[in-house]
């Protein structure tokens, strides 16, 4: 007879295919951490490059790393009338990546927190105002234009 399991925060049920009610148990359970042993960096096919790859290999050249900043800073002018984090980091001429390796995290992190899905903690917060030598008020400013962003994408 197969056995399904389902758990919720304050108990774990037992049910058997075919039975109505679940069963309590308080029986201790192992809990399994498949994290651990997967590769969930997103991989480039065979014979592609990732973006990243490939604007790292661009800004070995200084005058194309200087170009590439200078379009970024350049495109912060088109992302809105309010002052968001992703244009001030675009107006430095930063990338994500470089922001990333100013604030000791992930290109992905900072796209989250761009995107106003991440809920950040303080110590990010210290790190994203001496990055931009800006103050708490002010940070708080451009992610509630965030905010404001994407609500009226919704």
């Amino acid at each position: 007879m197969n056995t399904k399991i389902y758990a919720d925060s304050n108990d774990i049920f037992v049910v058997s295919e075919g039975a109505n009610t679940p069963v309590t148990t308080t029986e201790e359970c192992k809990v399994y951490k498949f994290e651990k042993y997967l590769d969930l960096k997103p991989q480039s096919p065979p014979g592609y490059k990732s973006i990243n790859d490939i604007i790292s290999n661009l800004e070995k050249d200084k005058s194309t790393k200087q170009s590439l900043e200078k379009a970024r800073s350049w495109l912060a002018d088109f992302c809105g009338d309010e002052l968001t984090l992703k244009a001030l980091r675009l107006k430095n001429g930063w990338s994500q990546v470089k922001l990333a390796e100013i604030l000791s995290t992930s290109q992905s992190h900072i796209a989250r927190i761009e995107k106003g899905t991440e809920n950040i903690s303080i110590d990010t917060c210290r790190r994203l105002c001496a990055a931009f030598n800006i103050d708490m008020n002010n940070l708080n400013k451009l992610l509630e234009n965030q905010e404001a962003n994407l609500l009226k994408a919704q």
